[in-house]
């Protein structure tokens, strides 16, 4: 059998504390994604490109449903039925549904942005202590790390992480306090801590390692992380607005044409 050596413990009493300072720095770094940069390149997104595209694709379920409105009342006139107008705009508004929940998401989309842009931005300084503090809480209380001297460690991560997400820098360091004075570094001795316990310790935590930093790799494929490059390319930015507009003048050469036909079957029928 073999007999753990002080040393060999010491080792891996060591690399176990620095998989918890890495897990602390990642949960720091995915959360920063999730509430710092993300909300900041959304605003960017949706006050530049996302207003133009919102736009048009109002102006596009406009003219689809004038366009399907006006095939609905050419198909009566060639029954030479007299058109149905509500029960049109009823079907109409059926089958164009999910179109239109988009056109209201995009349209809300902008204007959070608008709002977003106003608020005042905390102070680099504070910006910094703010982080500071959470990556220190999150070191205390997450899962994985957590002491069992802090009780409601959940609760208390939770606490901590609506309290970033608001830029509240007084409610994180009234919880940091609060931990502070709880909270005591968990004493690992060959004593007290099986050298099992700890070789399965380190491997939870390499575990969860793993899998933050591929949630970090997916947040960053995503929107909106992968338009960062367009935000900063004024000539990519000018020719994507060059193409809505050209979609958008399309869109109203068809929307009045198809206008016009469905002015002209309801005057037939002197709707």
């Amino acid at each position: 059998m073999h007999l753990v050596t002080s040393v060999e413990f010491d080792a891996l009493v060591e690399r176990v504390r620095v998989l918890q300072n890495e897990i602390g720095e990642l949960v720091l770094s995915r959360d920063v994604l999730l509430f710092d940069v993300r909300p900041q390149l959304e605003s960017r997104y949706w006050s530049v490109i996302g207003v133009v595209e919102s736009a048009t694709l109002e102006l596009e379920l406009e003219t689809l449903r004038l366009r399907r409105k006006l095939e609905l009342l050419q198909a009566a006139d060639n029954r030479d039925e007299e058109p149905n107008v509500n029960f049109v705009e009823r079907k109409l508004d059926a089958e164009l549904k999910e179109f239109s929940a988009q056109v209201e998401v995009a349209k809300t989309k902008v204007l959070e942005a608008f709002a977003f842009a106003s608020t005042g931005a905390l102070s680099p300084e504070d910006a910094k202590r703010l982080r500071a503090l959470y990556l220190q809480l999150v070191k205390k209380l997450h899962p994985d790390v957590a002491s069992a001297a802090v009780s409601d460690a959940a609760f208390k991560l939770k606490a901590a992480v609506e309290a970033y997400k608001r830029c509240d820098l007084a409610a994180l360091e009234a919880l940091a306090l609060a931990v502070e004075t709880l909270a005591k570094d968990e004493i690992l001795s060959l004593e007290t801590t099986a050298f099992d316990e700890l070789l399965q310790r380190k491997a939870a935590l390499e575990k969860s390692r793993d899998q933050l930093k591929t949630q970090i790799e997916t947040i960053q494929d995503e929107f909106p992380f992968n338009v960062a490059e367009l935000l900063d390319d004024s000539e990519a930015i000018a020719k994507r607005l060059e193409e809505l507009r050209q979609k958008q003048l399309e869109l109203k050469t068809l929307r009045d044409r198809y206008q016009e036909r469905v002015e002209e079957i309801l005057s037939k029928w002197a709707i």
